[in-house]
């Protein structure tokens, strides 16, 4: 019996993560470099090590952006192919069935072309910046093995495998703890929370701290939907239907109160129907946002879809009033 097929996504992040778990392997490895005679180990000897651990550092990374990359553009321009042709079926299914070569003008080819590239070239910015930031981490984190409150007892070869078995375990917590058992309390920055922070391949984005895998397929997941909610609203737009019905699943979230609302895609709101920035844009409005577009012409769609944006647009209105009220 097969599996559920493999996806681009999960390839992706799995190659970020084994990227990241490499990372603590090659930090394991240059921690172990650290053992010998501590007054034999000069300052020109840990520039040496921290050097080597750099240049191996930046060839996991250029590897990782070399594969990676081609796979999220694949990935992008399927999700826009998508986009289309869900617009296409819902366009069909409103009796619209010309569709126009251009968008505003330029050709329709050359607009798709250009909105995959964009969202690509800034998915692949994020996801290569979490291995940047991992390495980063471990940088650092070796560093402090170097010249930090280790330094004197380094070298010796228990406390070595303690760092080394927390680094590629990821279970620094457990590591700590055996630290602390065989010097004592104040073991230094090692074991606090930049150890463990490399230990269990946790990168910090804002305010948030979450693992390299579960960042990257965040940000591969929502920006693949951005993909198609753009590839939709340019196929619309193509035909000059500006208009689009928010529809979805009802969530905890915000984006729930904008749930059968009517947003004008281009240019200013009209006949009580709000511009898309009044919203903050179009969805995905937050990361695994499962809110999408569906087209909308109030003479072309159901009874009930019209009256459901009628009724979205006073709920939304009534929300916008008591928030001003609140916030006077």
């Amino acid at each position: 019996m097969h599996g559920a097929p493999v996806t681009v996504e999960d390839t992706i992040v799995g190659m970020l993560d084994a990227a990241a778990q490499d990372v603590n392997v090659k930090l394991a490895e240059a921690t172990r470099k650290l053992e010998g005679d501590p007054e034999a180990r000069g300052p020109e000897f840990m520039r040496n090590r921290q050097a080597e651990l750099a240049s191996q550092l930046e060839r996991i990374r250029e590897k990782v952006t070399n594969q990676a990359n081609p796979l999220i553009l694949s990935a992008n321009d399927s999700a826009y192919k998508a986009g289309l042709a869900t617009s296409e079926k819902q366009l069909r299914a409103m009796g619209i069935k010309e569709a126009s070569d251009t968008v505003g003008g330029i050709s329709f080819n050359l607009v798709n072309e250009r909105t995959i590239e964009a969202i690509a070239r800034d998915t692949a910015a994020r996801v290569n910046s979490a291995t940047g930031t991992h390495i980063d981490n471990a940088r650092k984190l070796f560093h402090s093995f170097s010249e930090g409150p280790l330094s004197g007892i380094a070298g010796e070869t228990a406390t070595n495998n303690i760092l080394v078995r927390g680094i590629i375990s990821g279970d620094p917590v457990q590591a700590t703890r055996e630290l602390r058992e065989l010097i004592g309390e104040n073991i230094g920055v090692e074991a606090g929370e930049g150890y463990r922070k490399v230990g269990n391949k946790i990168i910090e984005v804002g305010n948030a701290k979450m693992s390299i895998r579960h960042y990257a397929t965040t940000v591969i997941r929502t920006r693949t939907r951005e993909a198609t909610t753009q590839a939709q609203m340019n196929r619309q737009l193509s035909v000059g239907l500006d208009l689009a019905q928010i529809t979805g699943l009802r969530s905890e979230n915000f984006c729930s109160d904008y749930l059968g609302m009517v947003v004008v895609l281009r240019g200013p709101g009209r006949d009580g129907y709000l511009e898309i920035a009044e919203i903050g844009g179009p969805p995905p409005f937050h990361p695994n946002c499962s809110k999408v577009l569906s087209a909308f012409h109030p003479d072309l769609v159901s009874a009930e879809r019209v009256e459901r944006a009628k009724s979205a647009a006073e709920h939304f209105e009534r929300l916008r009033t008591e928030n001003a009220r609140k916030a006077a």
